[in-house]
């Protein structure tokens, strides 16, 4: 055999960095409510009618609106930049009563269908902890696609919005239909 002597200039108490050896997977999945996962467990109340489990939401803009949130301007931008955009719109109350925020809705514009719900278990509060308008992204299969927080005017979801019809992870291979046709 081979003996192998080496010799660094590190002293013996000098902290060690340690890195992630490329073999090992990075983190299985991201989180729930984290970009990438899916929304918290869950369910909003809507103003009228049953309540909606947050798994079932999709293809979603949320716009949580905590108390006292001034962001009457925001949120009309939102919802008039989703509603071009085809993409439907929940105006969620975080703490204040619904009414209120279904009065921010109707100010909105016949042309944006809007949904208007409450946090009433807390789910959404406690995930994303609105302290201004926050802004969570859902894509075509009920991943988190954007989160934005503090939204002040102008707000600008143009590109955002674009991701959620394009859920799919993106791959650096080409599809096998144009390998085969360009073979």
């Amino acid at each position: 055999g081979t003996l192998l002597t080496m010799f660094t200039t590190r002293r013996a108490d000098a902290p060690v960095t340690q890195t992630q050896n490329p073999t090992t997977p990075q983190s299985a999945s991201p989180g729930v409510g984290e970009v990438g996962g899916p929304l918290p467990a869950g369910t909003v109340q809507p103003d009228s009618g049953q309540p909606v489990q947050l798994s079932t939401v999709h293809t979603a803009v949320l716009a949580l609106v905590p108390d006292g949130c001034h962001c009457a301007a925001a949120a009309k931008q939102v919802s008039i930049q989703a509603g071009a955009a085809g993409v439907k719109v929940w105006l969620i109350s975080v703490g204040q009563s619904v009414s209120q925020v279904k009065a921010m809705a109707k100010t909105h514009g016949e042309a944006v269908v809007i949904k208007v719900a409450s946090d009433s278990q807390r789910a959404l509060t406690r995930a994303y902890q609105p302290s201004g308008l926050t802004v969570v992204l859902v894509d075509q299969v009920g991943s988190v696609r954007v989160i934005q927080r503090d939204l002040g005017t102008p707000v600008q979801l143009g590109d955002s919005l674009s991701l959620l019809s394009n859920s799919a992870p993106q791959s650096l291979d080409a599809p096998a239909s144009s390998v085969l046709a360009a073979s």
